[in-house]
């Protein structure tokens, strides 16, 4: 069968919530150290609370590091954005904000050809020009109130690193959950136990995660509005 455009439920596993203010998850796992000069893929999913505003969803921002770099929601203006801040390229995709729906963000970077691309639930949302591509030499975050979009007012669960770009082809998969190619899976926290404040990293780099003043997301995992938005950007 195949994916269409209305919605697929499924009951999942709990998910970290975040309060907006102070909620935060630290992967203690190093951009740079882990990727090399590989390409790269950034994926997670997320629910936005409704009513909420700006909210980074992950993040590659470290100071003045060259490679800095956030995707975040840019709730007063229903969109999602990428940013590499050095350049200032980016990409914006419309949305529904605060439908509360579980939504998937994919992120990939090509070295050779210095772009970045976006995927929305699994459908392509636009590509840029990131001349000094995402290896930024801090951790990767999810939720983070240090980006540019602020803290989280929201939900955020399997937050995944590749030290390879996925395709084209493959995103949907991993959108619908039948991607299970883990050779280049660096880092993949599912954030799905209340209990576990210290999780440990499913892919291969050994690390514990932190999980700062989080609660818990009962919802359901909602598989919608596949491809329903519009994008603009920048080279």
């Amino acid at each position: 069968g195949s994916l269409g455009s209305g919605s697929l439920v499924q009951n999942m596993p709990p998910a970290l919530q975040y309060n907006g203010t102070s909620t935060n998850f630290e992967t203690n796992i190093n951009i740079s150290s882990s990727l090399g000069a590989n390409n790269s893929t950034f994926s997670a999913w997320f629910r936005s609370e409704e009513g909420s505003g700006d909210g980074t969803i992950l993040s590659g921002y470290v100071g003045s590091d060259p490679s800095r770099w956030d995707l975040w929601v840019d709730g007063d203006n229903s969109r999602i954005r990428f940013v590499e801040h050095d350049g200032n390229n980016d990409i914006n995709y419309t949305f529904a904000n605060n439908d509360t729906a579980w939504h998937q963000v994919t992120l990939t970077n090509d070295v050779t050809a210095n772009t970045a691309t976006l995927y929305f639930d699994g459908v392509l949302a636009g590509s840029c020009s990131v001349p000094n591509d995402l290896t930024t030499d801090g951790e990767l975050q999810a939720g983070d109130g240090g980006g540019a979009g602020g803290f989280l007012s929201g939900s955020i669960r399997d937050v995944r690193m590749y030290n390879t770009e996925l395709s084209v082809t493959q995103v949907p998969e991993l959108f619908a959950g039948t991607f299970s190619d883990t050779t280049n899976l660096l880092i993949h926290y599912d954030l799905e136990d209340p209990t576990d404040t210290t999780p440990a990293n499913q892919g291969s780099v050994s690390a514990n995660g932190t999980v700062s003043n989080g609660a818990w997301d009962y919802s359901e995992y909602n598989l919608n509005q596949i491809g329903a938005g519009s994008v603009s950007g920048s080279v």
